[in-house]
């Protein structure tokens, strides 16, 4: 019996596994943004910092 519960466990953990690898989105991250967004706003905020700091 333990055998048997033991075998359906594992079954269970990996069809759960297997089906987690489909679910990533990833054409959007934090915030609904894309990467290339999120790269943009990155580089134009050092842009703005490196510019306040040189004045």
């Amino acid at each position: 019996m333990k055998k048997k519960i033991t075998y359906i466990l594992s079954l269970l953990m990996i069809v759960c596994m297997l089906g987690a690898c489909g679910s990533d989105n990833a054409e959007k991250t934090y915030g609904g943004y894309t990467t290339d967004e999120l790269h943009t706003e990155a580089t134009d905020s050092l842009a703005i910092s490196r510019t306040t700091l040189r004045s």
